[in-house]
């Protein structure tokens, strides 16, 4: 049987086209080995000359840690050293640090059967060694599970329900001190009719297996801040952080009514605060109207 294929979106001279590259039983980074050019902070890593790659779905039929065990020691024999490995259950990464000062975020992610999609971001100078205020405490552990169920009328008419489940850890999710190591978010529990929008994080700057606590962000859905890498870092030494809260309620004659709230987190003497927030609502015919009940983590 032919091996399977992964589909690469190669950008080239700010172009971007489909490029069948990757095969899914070799290891990565061969194709693609870490270059010695600069790249500028939040641009796509440049894994091949000329092409910047950022992302690389494969189909593979091995666990994720594997993959990503094989992408390490690749990239190790390519003269880059690990820094951390990140672990979040449906997700794992790294960080390794290159010979010329900078650092790389690797992730794979996915799961098996449905394809693993893998990530690399450059960060040419990573800020290293900047003091954080506060003692460096284990990141606290929360572990909690939303049942969440929805149910909305489609285009035709046809009513339909659905229920999903979710859980929250204390997980990597984003760098936001910009050492290129991913810092701990511990989630708070939203209480018992709060839905996965309502949950708020503490968030930890990690040195080591300790960490500095910065401040709390939320309610709202976490971005892939570890990167895309977004914005700069502001001067109180944390990276502003976006995060969008959506509810659906059924509004007057049974139509739904939407209510999108967007937050900026800034940080602050004493840690995240909200610099601003944007509150929007308006009719949404075919939103599906949700509520929630606790479950398992």
């Amino acid at each position: 049987m032919a091996s399977l294929l992964a589909l690469v979106v190669v950008s080239v001279a700010g172009r971007a086209r489909p490029q069948l590259a990757v095969d899914a039983g070799t290891p990565w980074p061969p194709h693609f080995p870490p270059p010695a050019a600069p790249a500028t902070p939040g641009t796509p890593a440049p894994l091949g000359a000329g092409a910047g790659v950022e992302m690389l779905p494969l189909r593979i039929t091995e666990p994720i840690a594997s993959r990503l065990d094989a992408w390490i020691a690749a990239w190790q024999a390519a003269g880059l050293q690990l820094i951390a490995r990140h672990d979040a259950g449906w997700a794992r990464g790294a960080t390794m640090h290159a010979p010329d000062g900078s650092r790389w975020l690797l992730r794979v992610e996915g799961d098996l059967g449905y394809g693993v999609q893998a990530r690399a971001w450059r960060i040419a100078s990573p800020r290293l060694g900047a003091i954080v205020p506060g003692p460096c405490v284990p990141p606290t552990v929360r572990r909690f599970g939303r049942t969440l169920y929805a149910r909305g009328v489609d285009s035709t008419g046809e009513l339909h329900a659905n229920s999903m489940h979710y859980g929250f850890a204390p997980s990597p999710i984003a760098d936001v001190d910009g050492d290129g190591v991913l810092d701990t978010w511990v989630p708070i529990d939203p209480g018992r009719g709060g839905c996965p929008d309502d949950v708020r994080y503490e968030v930890f700057v990690m040195r080591g297996a300790c960490g500095h606590r910065v401040g709390i962000v939320g309610p709202g859905s976490v971005p892939d801040l570890g990167f895309t890498m977004p914005r700069a870092i502001d001067p109180s030494g944390l990276r502003p952080i976006a995060m969008e809260q959506e509810h659906v309620q059924t509004g007057a004659r049974g139509i739904p009514v939407s209510t999108t709230t967007r937050r900026m987190f800034v940080g602050g003497v004493n840690g995240y605060r909200v610099g601003h927030e944007d509150v929007r609502t308006g009719v949404c015919h075919h939103c599906a109207v949700s509520s929630c009940s606790p479950a398992g983590p």
